[in-house]
This record gives structure tokens, C-alpha cells and sequence, in this order.
């Protein structure tokens, strides 16, 4: 046996036993031996050398062996090393009191103490030394114990295990608290009565699939709050706390070929419902953004068709005497065409781009204005009521939009309402001073209609949308996309059988209503010009014939381009023999404003006639300009 460096002190009195002792274990390589008579001398070795066991007489002069053993552990505050109690007196009882004193091993003294001493001794020291690992092993694990216990209680995250038959084994203190299930009785736990009811099924699948496979279970679902009752998203991962694939069913103990059932799941659960917001709303804009697009771009196209229906039917009717047959048709051809005109200008509103006045504007004035146009369209069960508060600041707007906006609102509120029950609208302008930083004015139009459920908010500005008969155009959609461009907001706030509240938030503009108006300079009139020659630049062929038979009919002289690249040819070919240019602002290749870019000089000479022509045009050629 090679034990290595062993150290051992002998605590005797009798000087004879301790040499006996000597001789006994000479032969053992590495041991180092000291020798103590007192037990207070004893005491002190064992402090500065620290042995590794020590052989103690039971009896000695200045204490006995448990006495020795107390005054250690206090010393130290534990036992330090091995300690094999001698003593002469063969009593069980004292054996029995020296180990559960914290003695190592009892040995008695006599004739063939040779034969058991050595062994006594380094068994002692193995004892001991395992005793050593297992209580810090202990320790250990209870600290890594009350340090899990701690994690567990300051992670924000929901934390559970579960089996896979997904039985809760454990959550922490969030997630019963969250779900308002005593933690003291998981086993009654019911994730059904948890998850919203559209994601229990893709829940069970998704947790079956991950029994098969083994892999993490990852999934989205929505968790019932306790504290207002509330579906919020989380995202709950899932991974197995042992890896049993990998150790094989005969390695793991289990038959080959049975379902692995007993591994535990440790879950967490992570809010994200804002994120799902977030998400949601970057959506809903960019949906926005791309219909818009198309809004305005079909909104463009169309606007040139309609220069050529109008004008083309605007020229014939001019043509024919008042009483010819056709002038009804005629008639006909052009109120079309101007409701048309009135859909272009709603997708233009709705896609952000239509044409603004920019102008103060009375908000009270132009509800009660609009108000009264639209009654004799409310049915006789609807009772419209008006309540606008006189003096309130301005907003800074088109008159004609907001006009719009209110006829929207209103004619949505009225038809909300049962024809078989009967209702009332409520129409009501008023400032609102809740943020003194940025003051606004509030249009409301307040129904006792039929209401709308969540899901139906969510699309009510989507475009073409409607809870009515299909082809009712674009509604709440170009009363958005209006706000939008005017910088305004507008809420909603509906349930089924209790009507809806509509409020439109205005910018105010710090000027009162009862401020004397400000007044708008007067476009001069240009009187026509029968020598004029006039150029005429525009991508769509329709436009161009249409303005050159009207012109021409006027006594013009008219060019043509089809595009900006022979408009500047013609510019440089005429020069000052060009009086007036109508320039279509959106053309492929090169825009009208690119061609006055390339032309300052001309940009320059005529910008007082694009402005007069600009305040006097129409909504309906609000895509072009006229320079």
C-alpha cells in the first residue's frame, strides 16, 4: 500500500504506547508522525500542523478523548481530519459515545493492535475524506438549490416544467400568479381554461409533434390574464431537461422501442403582446402605403380618361343648339363623368394626394353647413341632432375635405342605425385642452346604432370594405387617407348594440373663429388671347386632342408634346413665340417639373401665370399644372 503523504499525530501519555505506535507503523512510506502528551498540546498541532487523522488516547491528564473531540470542532468549527479513538476499557458504550461524538473509527488497545492499527487508520482517512465531498456536495446542491429558487423568482419570465403529457410539474411564482392558479395545487391545473380558445388546437398539435421529434417546442398563443381577464400573446420555448435520444432506450433503463415518457419539459413563457402590436400596425401602414400607390396611380389614369369623356361631351353639347335631341344624353355623359371625377378624388384622398386649399377653417361652420345639406338625405326614423360650440379655433385645412370627412361620418352613423327601429346622430364640435402643449378641435359624430364587434374595427378603413351591400366605394378609407394628409387622428370606439363614437382630432391653429377672416386674394382673370400660341405637353393622347379642338375653337394656335423631350425642342425652336404652356406635372421619362428645371429662364418668366391658373383650376385636373 502506497498511501503517500500522510500525516498523523499520536495523543498518548504514556510515552511507552507511543513508541509501541512508532514501531507499529514504521514501515509505512510517507507518514510523518508527531506526538502530543496533553490533549491542550494536541489542540495546537492540530491547529499549526493540521495532520490528516489523529490516534487519541480516551484518558489523559488534562481531559478525556470527547472532551478533546468537542474542543476541536470548536476550535475549527468542524472536525478538521480523522480522528481513531484508543482506549483501553472495552465498553461498546464508549465506542458508541466516541463516534457519535464525532469520532472516525474506535480502536481497542491490546496484544494485536499491530494487525488492525494501520488499517484503522487510513480507512478513517478515506472515511473521512468522503464524508468531506459529500457534505460539500451538499452544500453545494443546496446552494445551487436556493440559487435556482432565487432565478426562478426574479426571472419576468413565466416558468414552468411539465411532463409530455404537458401535466405541470412546477411554475414559478410569475406564472401562477399570472394565470391566478394557487401554486400549492398545480395538479388541477387545465391548459384549456389558459389558452385562447382559436389557439388551443395548433397548441395539442404542436406538443404532440415535439414528443415525436424530440425537438424544442417554439409556438405563439395567446394566455388568459388573471388580473383583467385579458388574451395577451407569448411566446413559449420548451426544451427537454435531459437529452434522452442521444443516451438510446436500453442505455436509459427502458425497453427497446417504448415511448419515452418520463422526460420533463422546462418551458418559458416571454409577453409579447406590444411586439405583436408593433408588428400588426407596421403591417396595417404598410398595406396603407402600397394601396395608396395604387390608388394614385389608377386616380392619375383615370383623371386623364375623364379630361377626354368631359371635354369631349363638354365640346359636342357646346356645339349643338340647346334644344337638339342629344343634349339630354349629353347632359348625361358629364354628370357621369363628374361622379366619377368625385370617385377619383376620393382615391386621390385616400392615397394622400389629393388636391388641397389650404386655408383657416371654422370647423362649428362647415359641420352645421354640411349637416344641412346632407338632412334631406337622413331617413325620417333618424333624428339628426347638431351641437357645434361658437368660437373654437381654427384649423388649418381644406374646407372641402373636411366637408367630406363630416358627410362620411355622418352618412355612416345614419345607415348603422335599424331602418325598423329608429335611432338618432349626433353630430358635435369642441375643444380639447387635455395636452396644453399641442391644443386640439374635436369633430364627434356619435350613433345609437347597431355597433361593431372588434374584428369589424379592425377593417372598417380598409377599401371597398363595408358591412352594407358591396359597391359602396371607398367610405371610411378616403376619410382616413384625407386625415392622414391633413395631419389629423381619428379614434374609434364601438360595441355591438351600443352604437359607435367617431372623434377626428384637428390641429388647432391658435387663430379664433371669431377673428375677422382673412381674405383670399382674387385670381386675376386673363383675358383670352386669340393670337396666342400655346403649348400643350402631355403624355396621354386623349388629353392632347381635347385640349387642342377646344383651344383651337377659341382662336389658339396650338402645339403639342407628347412628352417633355419635344417640349423643349419646341421651347428652343419658338421661344418667346410661346404665351402659355399647359404641362402635365406626371409624365414618364422626364416630369414637368424637370422640364422648368431645365429652363429656369422660362420657369421664371411664367410662374405668375402657373399661379393664377393653379388657384383658378379644379379639383378635377389637380394632377396637372399650368405654366
Amino acid at each position: 500500500m502506497n498511501p503517500g503523504r500522510i500525516k498523523l499525530l499520536v495523543v498518548e501519555d504514556n510515552p511507552a504506547d507511543r513508541a509501541l505506535y512508532r514501531i507499529y507503523l514504521k514501515h509505512i512510506a510517507g507518514l510523518e508522525i508527531e506526538e502530543a502528551a496533553l490533549g491542550s498540546a494536541a489542540l495546537e498541532l492540530c491547529r499549526s500542523w493540521g495532520p490528516d487523522c489523529v490516534l487519541l488516547d480516551f484518558t489523559l491528564p488534562d481531559m478525556n478523548g470527547l472532551e478533546f473531540i468537542d474542543r476541536l470542532r470548536a476550535a475549527a468549527g468542524k472536525i478538521p481530519c480523522a480522528v481513531v479513538m484508543l482506549t483501553g476499557i472495552a465498553d461498546e458504550r464508549v465506542a458508541v459515545r466516541a463516534v457519535n461524538a464525532g469520532a472516525t473509527d474506535y480502536v481497542p488497545k491490546s496484544e494485536n493492535m499491530e494487525s488492525v492499527l494501520e488499517h484503522s487508520i487510513f480507512n478513517a482517512i478515506d472515511k473521512y475524506r468522503l464524508a468531506s465531498e459529500l457534505e460539500m456536495n451538499r452544500a453545494e446542491l443546496a446552494r445551487s438549490e436556493h440559487l435556482h429558487r432565487s432565478l426562478m423568482k426574479a426571472l419576468p419570465q413565466l416558468v414552468w416544467t411539465a411532463d409530455a403529457a404537458c401535466r405541470i410539474s412546477f411554475g414559478n411564482r410569475q406564472w401562477w400568479d399570472y394565470l391566478g392558479i394557487p401554486s400549492d395545487a398545480p395538479g388541477g391545473f387545465q391548459w384549456n381554461t389558459v389558452l385562447h380558445i382559436d389557439d388551443r388546437e395548433r397548441w395539442w398539435r404542436n406538443w404532440r409533434e415535439r414528443q415525436q421529434s424530440a425537438s424544442p417546442f417554439d409556438i405563439e398563443v395567446r394566455l388568459r390574464r388573471a388580473a383583467d381577464q385579458q388574451y395577451r400573446w407569448h411566446l413559449i420555448r420548451a426544451v427537454r431537461l435531459t437529452d434522452l435520444p442521444e443516451v438510446g432506450p436500453a442505455e436509459a433503463g427502458l425497453p427497446a422501442g417504448k415511448e419515452i415518457l418520463g422526460a420533463e419539459w422546462l418551458a418559458t413563457c416571454t409577453d409579447i403582446e406590444d411586439q405583436k402590436r408593433t408588428e400588426q400596425a407596421m403591417a396595417q401602414r404598410q398595406k396603407w402605403d402600397s394601396i395608396g400607390l395604387l390608388a394614385g396611380g389608377i386616380a392619375h389614369d383615370f383623371n386623364n380618361l375623364l379630361v377626354g369623356i368631359l371635354g369631349g361631351a363638354s365640346y359636342v353639347s357646346d356645339s349643338l343648339p340647346p334644344s337638339h335631341p342629344t343634349q339630354t344624353i349629353l347632359q348625361n355623359i358629364v354628370t357621369s363623368g363628374e361622379r366619377a371625377a368625385h370617385l377619383t378624388r376620393q382615391l386621390l384622398a385616400y392615397a394622400g394626394k389629393g388636391a388641397f386649399f389650404i386655408q383657416q377653417v371654422d370647423l362649428s361652420a362647415v359641420a352645421e353647413q354640411t349637416c344641412e345639406l346632407i338632412r334631406s338625405s337622413v331617413p325620417n326614423n333618424v333624428q339628426l341632432h347638431i351641437q357645434t360650440t361658437p368660437g373654437l379655433p381654427k384649423i388649418e385645412t381644406d374646407s372641402g375635405q373636411v366637408q367630406q370627412v363630416v358627410m362620411n361620418l355622418v352618412l355612416n352613423a345614419v345607415e348603422s342605425i335599424p331602418q325598423s327601429e329608429g335611432g338618432a346622430v349626433f353630430v358635435r364640435t369642441f375643444a380639447d385642452a387635455a395636452d396644453s402643449r399641442e391644443p386640439a378641435v374635436v369633430l364627434e359624430v356619435r350613433d345609437n346604432g347597431r355597433g361593431m364587434d372588434a374584428e369589424t374595427q379592425s377593417r372598417i378603413f380598409d377599401p371597398f370594405f363595408t358591412t352594407k351591400f358591396t359597391g359602396r366605394g371607398l367610405g371610411l378609407a378616403a376619410v382616413q387617407g384625407i386625415l392622414r394628409s391633413s395631419g389629423a387622428a381619428i379614434d374609434v370606439s364601438s360595441s355591438p348594440g351600443k352604437g359607435s363614437v367617431f372623434r377626428v382630432r384637428f390641429r388647432a391653429s391658435g387663430a379664433s373663429s371669431g377673428a375677422a377672416p382673412e381674405t383670399t386674394p382674387a385670381a386675376r382673370h386673363v383675358p383670352p388671347n386669340a393670337a396666342a400660341t400655346i403649348l400643350v405637353v402631355d403624355d396621354e393622347p386623349a388629353v392632347l386632342k381635347v385640349c387642342r379642338t377646344a383651344l383651337e375653337r377659341a382662336g389658339c394656335s396650338v402645339l403639342l408634346a407628347e412628352d417633355g423631350p419635344r417640349a423643349l425642342r419646341f421651347i428652343e425652336e419658338k421661344g418667346d413665340g410661346i404665351q402659355l404652356m399647359l404641362l402635365d406635372l406626371g409624365m414618364p421619362g422626364m416630369s414637368g417639373r424637370q422640364v422648368l428645371e431645365k429652363k429656369p429662364f422660362l420657369a421664371a418668366r411664367l410662374a405668375a401665370a402657373v399661379a393664377e391658373i393653379l388657384e383658378a383650376s379644379s379639383a378635377d385636373s389637380a394632377n396637372h399644372a399650368v405654366s
